[in-house]
């Protein structure tokens, strides 16, 4: 989202995490949407609000929009690092844009604050369709809403094991490829170690962990019905009781 005059929006756009993006920006109080067109020779100025860390051995968050803005000298981004948790931050932005003023242009949300972040989002569909080739479709659409598209996805947070090879060699156990070969290397850990080890924690204070596994079996918890304009929460679909019924055999069976 490029458009030249993003400097004077009034609202504020989303990158959501998955990470969504949103768009809406601008300096100025009145509300309005419409991006008028920058003389010729001025900057397009937006601020980009993100949790994005720093880390040794990578290039800055700073470093890398010092590069972008000398590639694309019609265009100035500005960063700025959310302050305070992801929970802080999110009131922070609808704060702001309840405010009206110094909206930030961009930033991230979690694909699943989208329901109480949708008042501080900015509808930027008319942008987006032209992009979504480049997205793998599922994460594309966490930043739909109906017939409103809210945010692009930024980045996705895999789900993964560890485990210690030590003991895994101790006990000559393969690595699991499959969930029924995890079950089998559950129980194969409880035996070889006489009852005293398990292959993992079973984390009843999770529930985006579960929430996870049914959206990898193709079933979604959260859904937005367009023709009704209702929110849809679907917690026992047939995805969802697969993934319950998989891990409640394991903890009935002390595996």
């Amino acid at each position: 989202m490029t458009s030249r005059g993003v400097k004077s929006l009034g609202a504020a756009a989303v990158v959501a995490a998955l990470s969504l993006t949103l768009t809406a920006c601008g300096g100025s109080d009145d509300g309005g949407s419409a991006a008028p067109e920058l003389k010729e020779g001025e900057v397009a100025e937006f601020t980009w609000l993100h949790r994005i860390p720093d880390k040794e051995g990578a290039k800055t968050v700073n470093e890398l929009v010092d590069e972008f803005n000398a590639e694309n000298p019609d265009i100035k981004v500005i960063p700025e690092t959310m302050q305070g948790s992801a929970t802080e931050s999110y009131a922070k932005i609808n704060s702001i844009v309840e405010a009206g003023k110094d909206v930030p242009c961009v930033t991230q949300i979690g694909n699943e604050r989208v329901p109480d972040m949708i008042g501080s989002m900015l509808d930027v569909s008319e942008y987006a369709d032209q992009y979504k080739d480049d997205f793998i479709p599922a994460f594309f659409d966490k930043g739909r809403v109906g017939d409103n598209f809210y945010g692009f996805p930024q980045g996705a947070s895999p789900i993964l094991f560890y485990y210690r090879q030590d003991l895994f060699e101790e006990y000559g156990l393969s690595v699991p490829t499959t969930w029924d070969e995890y079950k089998q290397l559950a129980q194969a850990v409880r035996d070889k170690s006489d009852n005293n080890s398990y292959i993992g924690a079973f984390l009843t204070d999770e529930p985006m962990w579960l929430s996870a596994l049914t959206s990898s079996e193709g079933g979604n918890w959260f859904g937005f019905d367009a023709a009704d304009q209702a929110w849809s929460v679907t917690i026992d679909s047939p995805e969802s009781q697969k993934v319950a019924d998989y891990w409640q055999d394991l903890v009935d069976n002390d595996l």
